[in-house]
């Protein structure tokens, strides 16, 4: 993941993190404990997940395809 797209990653994190502190001195522990309402982002872990999932396997596919071609 190139260093742009991680920074931004951990910007919406961070952000994500402020905003449940913030609930969480108004209603204390409950804004931790309860589910959103309504989520108008999706969920930025699991998108970081699902990237890094696809560059894993990318990963691998070059590695089985190098490895290939040596035995060629």
């Amino acid at each position: 993941m190139d260093l742009e797209t991680e920074n931004r990653i951990a910007s919406i994190l961070l952000r994500e993190a402020a905003e449940l502190r913030r609930q969480a001195e108004k209603e204390g522990v409950r804004a931790y404990l309860e589910k959103p309402n309504v989520r108008h982002r999706p969920n930025s872990r699991f998108l970081t997940a699902i990237v890094l999932g696809v560059q894993q396997a990318n990963k691998a596919v070059e590695t089985d395809e190098m490895w290939r071609l040596r035995r060629a």
